[in-house]
């Protein structure tokens, strides 16, 4: 395998060197999948049988994705294609089950917000001691205690900031915006587009319940949230506010890690379909992998949920260390897929191996930590007509347009939720201060400008919070 990867550096008899890479990288990928598939899916069994999940949307994608893992692995005249398909379509809905949550806990963390600022209202508690100007000195030692990394002074910055006071023009909001928009000049639509939609998401402005699959609990919550009267809030509805986040929280912490374990899972299998013709045979490690998959399919179909057999659970005993083995050699060659596509695309088309590179594309994100990543994105389109744009000005378009949404959304809520939409976006931007004194004179600034006895000890109490926790 070194010649090939060799030969492909270097640019040398690269028809025959294509088809030897494809070769040995699919079998890698496949032996990534059925493992990761066999170890992620017993998890899931367990996590399952030990819990009462009763969600419907969760109930129905499992069911089918069980019924085509069956189909598939039992079945040795299966239809491939119509297996892909299937799960193809399993997958855009367990997605949309975790974009549905995901959307949800955005929401929700905003009335969380209000909550923690209106806390001590009607709470008796004694004034405030601590001067504001002793405050931010002891913060800004908690920020800059270690002004080595860099990254992590970032971190503490934006998470000191969501929790102060929030006093700011809406104006003011949206020069910052700008201004935190401007560092993509130069980048391409997609760099723009991801951090754009990662500003919308925190901002609620993505959010859109018809596009969601429909969560009674979640879905009646937001309803009940949504009668409180925040402007001139209740001790009572205070109350309500906070058992209804609370009660929010638990569920989502339930149902959120299960949901993203099943989309994993359906990735590697997707991956495993893609990869199966490449396939000349199979080793011990891949045989085993497919033993505990069916043995765990035939408990997840049975009526009477019973733990997986001691043989079969034996069976990863031989098989540690095996992924890391694989990992290594993985992360040796893989990288040559962007040598491919590259430098090589018309070979690849010349000697017909579109659909393998491609499968080899997909495979590579399925099996990464990306759970939504597009995967059209990653093949090699080669009847796309790449589309030249400028960047400065798509920016520009891109950053009026974000503006007006954030302004009509403003326009159609209170304070309180205006708030707590400004103090997410800011934790999404780059951090905007030229230097230490800009950013003790923020903290000061907030918390001496806010008129609200209450919401300042609220903050303050927050922030004290989390710096004790980092010494532990």
């Amino acid at each position: 395998m070194k010649k090939v990867i060799k030969n492909l550096n270097e640019g040398k008899n690269v028809s025959e060197s294509l088809g030897l890479f494809i070769e040995e990288l699919s079998g890698l990928y496949y032996s990534k999948a059925l493992l990761k598939l066999s170890m992620d899916y017993h998890t899931l069994y367990s996590v399952i049988i030990e819990n009462n999940y009763d969600d419907e949307n969760l109930l129905d994608i499992m069911g089918r994705f069980n019924e085509v893992i069956k189909e598939f692995f039992d079945d040795e005249k299966s239809d491939n294609k119509n297996i892909l398909n299937k799960t193809y379509d399993i997958k855009k809905d367990a997605e949309k089950l975790l974009e549905t949550i995901i959307s949800y806990t955005d929401y929700f963390e905003k009335f969380e917000y209000i909550y923690n600022k209106l806390e001590y209202k009607y709470k008796d508690v004694k004034e405030d001691k601590v001067k504001d100007e002793d405050f931010t000195r002891n913060v800004m030692h908690y920020i800059f205690d270690d002004d080595s990394d860099k990254n992590l002074i970032n971190i503490k910055i934006k998470e000191v900031l969501y929790n102060l006071p929030l006093r700011m023009t809406k104006q003011k909001f949206f020069n910052l915006l700008e201004n935190g928009l401007s560092i993509y000049k130069g980048s391409d639509k997609e760099g723009i587009d991801g951090f754009i939609y990662r500003l919308k998401s925190a901002s609620l402005l993505n959010f859109d319940k018809d596009k969601l699959f429909e969560i009674k609990k979640l879905s009646s919550a937001k309803e009940e949230i949504e009668k409180i009267e925040l402007k001139d809030i209740t001790e009572e509805d205070l109350e309500k506010l906070k058992n209804i986040t609370e009660e929010v929280e638990d569920y989502i912490t339930k149902y959120e890690d299960v949901y993203s374990m099943l989309l994993g899972i359906i990735n590697s299998f997707y991956s495993i379909i893609l990869l199966e013709n490449e396939i000349k045979s199979t080793d011990k490690n891949m045989d085993m992998s497919i033993k505990i998959i069916k043995e765990v399919s035939k408990e997840f179909l049975s009526d009477k949920k019973m733990e997986i057999p001691e043989e079969i659970t034996d069976l990863f005993v031989f098989l540690e260390g095996v992924p890391e083995d694989i990992d290594v050699k993985v992360e040796r060659e893989d990288y040559l897929l962007d040598t491919i596509k590259t430098n090589y695309v018309d070979t690849v088309k010349e000697d017909g191996l579109e659909d393998k590179i491609n499968s080899l594309l997909e495979s590579r994100v399925l099996l990464s930590d990306s759970l939504f990543a597009d995967l059209d994105k990653e093949k090699l389109d080669f009847t796309e007509i790449i589309e030249e744009i400028d960047s400065e000005k798509y920016l520009d378009e891109s950053t009026t347009k974000l503006i007006e949404e954030y302004k009509e959304f403003f326009s159609n809520h209170n304070k309180n939720i205006n708030r707590a939409v400004m103090a997410s976006a800011l934790s999404e931007l780059p951090v905007f201060f030229a230097n230490v004194s800009e950013v003790q004179d923020y903290i000061y600034n907030a918390l001496s400008m806010c008129t609200s006895e209450y919401e300042k000890i609220s903050s303050k109490d927050i922030i004290n919070n989390i710096i004790m926790d980092a010494k532990k």
